[in-house]
């Protein structure tokens, strides 16, 4: 999935981290102000400031995880408000209604499931008899 425009390519990076709870790669120990957003930088910014921990290494590399739990409590709450401020989560009440609007026009009582008709399907939900 590609970053929302308003995004740089590092949400994508910090999405990957918060849901593997990890990340291998190479700690810059120092770099100019103007290297802040480079891809590289951006995982050794987060290890500086804490929100990475050092967990050994995986295939020669450093192994970085997130420590603990407030620490990914606190990166998904920035990760949700920088979507929020890019206006990424919020679709127009007339695009979701125009949507549904489609939605339900396409569905008749033929081509429903059968077991939303009150049909068969291949086996019985629970046992006869009994």
């Amino acid at each position: 999935m590609s970053p929302h425009p308003r995004l740089n390519g590092n949400f994508s990076r910090l999405g990957a981290i918060i849901e593997s709870g990890e990340e291998v790669a190479q700690i810059q120990p120092s770099f100019p102000t103007e290297g802040l957003l480079r891809r590289d930088n951006i995982v050794s910014l987060r290890y500086d400031f804490g929100l990475l921990s050092f967990a050994g290494e995986r295939q020669g590399r450093p192994l970085l995880k997130v420590p603990n739990r407030t620490v990914r409590q606190l990166m998904s709450g920035y990760r949700r408000d920088a979507y929020d401020a890019a206006g990424v989560f919020r679709p127009s009440t007339y695009e979701i209604a125009d949507r549904l609007n489609h939605m339900a026009k396409k569905v008749t009582i033929n081509n429903f499931p059968p077991f939303a008709k009150g049909g068969q399907t291949t086996s019985p939900p629970f046992p006869k008899g009994g």
